[in-house]
C-alpha cells in the first residue's frame, strides 16, 4: 500500500466523491484550530485589571491630566503627566492581592490598591516621580480622556 503511491490518489478521489466527509473533515480542521486558541482573555490578569489607559480624577487640563498606562502581557507600565507629553516614567508592574505595585527604571515605586478593574486607589508613593501626584488619587481606566 505504502509502495503504490496510486493508493493514495485513490483514496484523495474517493474523498471528493463524497462531500459529507469533505465538509466533516474541513469542520474537525476547525474546531481543532479553535481549541488551540483557546480562551485566554488578554489584556487582563487574575484580579481583572484591565490593560490599557487610566488617568487621573480631578481639577486638570485635559491634556496635562498624569496617564498610567498599563501592559499586563509584559508586565509593565508607564507614567506620564499628560497625554501631550511624552516623557515619563517606565518600569514593571506586580500584582499581590488586591494591591499594584509599580517600580520605575530609577527604583520609584506607587502602590495602588485595586477597587475593581477599572478604578485604582494611589496608597504609597516614593521617589522621584517625573510626575507628581498627591496620595489617595484615583485613577480610572478610559479609552478617552474626560
Amino acid at each position: 500500500m505504502l509502495n503504490n503511491p496510486d493508493n493514495i490518489w485513490s483514496t484523495t478521489k474517493e474523498i471528493k466523491k463524497y462531500p459529507v466527509i469533505k465538509i466533516f473533515i474541513i469542520s474537525i480542521c476547525i474546531i481543532l484550530c479553535i481549541s488551540f486558541v483557546g480562551c485566554e482573555s488578554k489584556g487582563s490578569n487574575e484580579r481583572g485589571l484591565l490593560s490599557g489607559t487610566y488617568y487621573i480624577e480631578g481639577d486638570y487640563e485635559k491634556n496635562l491630566r498624569p496617564v498610567l498606562i498599563i501592559d499586563n502581557e509584559n508586565s509593565s507600565f508607564s507614567f506620564h503627566p499628560g497625554s501631550i507629553i511624552c516623557s515619563g516614567d517606565n518600569g514593571s508592574i506586580e500584582i499581590s492581592g488586591n494591591e499594584l505595585t509599580v517600580v520605575s527604571i530609577t527604583n520609584s515605586t506607587m502602590v495602588f490598591e485595586i477597587k475593581d478593574k477599572k478604578t485604582l486607589l494611589l496608597t504609597d508613593i516614593e521617589g522621584d516621580w517625573l510626575t507628581k501626584v498627591p496620595e489617595n488619587s484615583i485613577f480610572n481606566y478610559s479609552k478617552k480622556p474626560k
